[in-house]
Order: C-alpha cells, then structure tokens, then sequence
C-alpha cells in the first residue's frame, strides 16, 4: 500500500494492489474499504474511504468500493478536503467478497 498527500488539492491517497489466489483461479468480486486512523485518536475520529459507516472502527462489508479480479487490481482511494496537517498515520485495508464476510484485512504506518 503506498498513501500520499497532495497539499495543492488537499487530497490524501491511497493505492494497493489485490491478488486473486483462488485455486482452482475463478473471478472474486466483492468490496473493498480503506480506514484511515492516528494511533492516539479513538475510532470515533477514524474515517473510511468511500465513506461508509464504521462500528469499532470496521467497516461492515455491505459497502465499499466495488472490484472484480481475475488475477489482479490496483485499487485506489482518494479523500478529498483534506486540510493540512493531516493527522492519520496509519491506514487499515479491508477486502469483502460479495457474501459480506472479511476476507482479508492489513494496516499499514505511513509517513508522508
């Protein structure tokens, strides 16, 4: 996962690839949300890109952005109207198959 700032458009990114390594290989579609957190705040000031609606700070899985891979993605996110200095530090990436279940989740510290 790699997360930038751009301070001229005031939006924080975010970009990570998916694989697929399904055996026997077949399409896996489903959602995928990223968390952006400091390690001082509590959850309550966390927030998700796309937006949706976090309880202990985790998303769901019934939303999120939307992908479908064969064998790989470049996902990206972006969250506009980001005031500097931005005060995350640390990124959680959550992927969702259709069903809803988690699939995978990692977190990531990140300097910019």
């Amino acid at each position: 996962i790699s997360v930038t700032y751009d301070p001229k458009q005031e939006v924080l990114k975010a970009q990570f690839r998916i694989y697929n390594k399904s055996k026997p290989k077949k399409a896996l579609s489903g959602r995928s949300v990223v968390v952006f957190k400091s390690l001082d705040d509590p959850p309550i000031k966390w927030f998700s890109v796309p937006r949706v609606q976090l309880s202990d700070g985790k998303p769901s899985g019934k939303r999120g952005q939307a992908f479908k891979i064969n064998n790989y993605r470049t996902m990206q996110f972006k969250a506009f109207r980001q005031k500097a200095p931005i005060r995350y530090n640390k990124a959680l990436l959550f992927v969702f198959p259709r069903e809803g279940q988690l699939l995978a989740s990692k977190d990531f510290a990140f300097k910019y």
